[in-house]
């Protein structure tokens, strides 16, 4: 599958313009997993996201605890440089039930791809992932 692009010009604008399906509070708590290197920022900025929009949200530097209820995000990294990042969202909500989004790339044309870039990025992965929120 071809991932969806987004293009990065100086100062973080979008090609890609699109609203956010984060719609409101849910009392189901999410968790999301940032057990890689590599899924830092974008996890952190998944979590300012969700925080935002009323969530409250958990970031686990580590595996999924056996115990642990609620929504589970985590980042697929699918391909990463300096200027581009491309990955989609997997989830498991309370019931068992999995998912995956699109592919979705990021792409800087003149710098190296910022933390602060990241929270466009991420509003385009929860809207085309269409997590069960």
């Amino acid at each position: 599958m071809t991932p969806l692009k987004t293009s990065v010009a100086g100062a973080a604008a979008l090609v890609v313009t699109m609203q956010s399906v984060v719609a409101g509070p849910n009392s189901v708590p999410i968790q999301v997993i940032c057990d890689t290197a590599e899924t830092v920022d974008v996890c952190e900025a998944l979590g300012v996201a969700l925080n935002e929009n009323g969530y409250a949200v958990d970031i686990l530097r580590e595996a999924l605890p056996d115990d642990a209820a609620g929504l589970v995000l985590r980042f697929d990294v699918t391909r990463q440089t300096d200027h581009v990042l491309a990955g989609r969202l997997l989830w498991s909500d309370p019931r068992g039930e999995t998912g995956s989004g699109p592919e979705l790339e990021l792409t800087a044309m003149d710098s190296a791809i910022r933390s602060g870039m990241l929270r466009s990025y991420v509003d385009h992965l929860l809207n085309l992932s269409a997590v069960p929120l």
